[in-house]
């Protein structure tokens, strides 16, 4: 008898942590549409907690399915990757879902160059920020559907 509410025990644990992820998937299944879905527009920048918005005003964002990132700027396309990734596999939390933005020139672009934590992950909205362990400071960036 003990076996069997051991047994029981273990399955329904399996379970719940199966249907966890399944939820967490789902969320970054659905990020990774709505990204893939429609262009960006960067609306907010801070780096170090200092505005930089005004830099890239008329920048354009497109997240591909293949995970090729493109920047457009008013005359130029500027190429890199991204990818979400989760931090904790074992937690459904979304807080553990973070987007990695790479492009590798020119310098100036260097802001973008981050793994991001997730805070506000919305269809038409997308508020990240990373904590810059030199200085204790933060970079914030937000960016909308276009």
């Amino acid at each position: 008898m003990k076996k069997m509410y051991l047994l029981s025990a273990i399955v329904g644990c399996m379970l719940i942590f199966i249907s966890c992820q399944k939820d967490k998937n789902e969320v970054r299944n659905n990020l990774q549409t709505s990204l893939q879905s429609s262009d960006w527009k960067i609306s907010e920048m801070f780096n170090h907690d200092y505005e930089c918005t005004y830099e890239y005003k008329g920048y354009i964002l497109s997240f591909k399915q293949d995970h090729t990132l493109i920047l457009k700027d008013a005359n130029t396309l500027y190429y890199g990757e991204w990818s979400i990734s989760d931090s904790n596999l074992k937690e459904d939390r979304l807080e553990d879902l973070s987007l990695t933005l790479y492009i590798p020139q020119p310098e100036r672009l260097d802001k973008f160059n981050n793994t991001w934590s997730i805070t506000m992950p919305r269809s038409d909205v997308l508020k990240l920020n990373h904590f810059n362990m030199s200085d204790g400071s933060f970079d914030n960036l937000e960016i909308e559907k276009n």
